[in-house]
């Protein structure tokens, strides 16, 4: 479970708020349909509630809301740059 990883390793500052973090963390994994523990993704997830708890978020609710719209965004900024996307999304050249 990479979020527990990252408490444990972060010298106590987080430490007792580990309860909302993982409550956060569950959420976001649920609401992403992200089920593989393993998928690279999940990290990805736990490195944002980390990232925002940090920055004085403190909300289970919050940190999984915020979450969820910041790993969406990554995904669309993958998506957009991606080659496929781009030939899909080029207008037609008129002859």
């Amino acid at each position: 479970m990479p979020i527990k990883l990252i408490i444990d390793n972060s010298n106590g500052y987080l430490a007792m708020d580990a309860a909302v973090l993982v409550e956060a963390f569950e959420g976001a994994l649920n609401e992403l349909g992200l089920v593989d523990r393993k998928d690279e993704a999940v990290s990805v997830v736990a490195t944002h509630i980390i990232a925002f708890a940090k920055a004085g978020e403190y909300g289970s609710v919050r940190l999984r809301d915020l979450t969820v719209k910041a790993v969406r965004q990554e995904q669309c900024r993958r998506q957009d740059t991606s080659p496929a996307f781009i030939a899909t999304t080029r207008p037609a050249r008129s002859r």
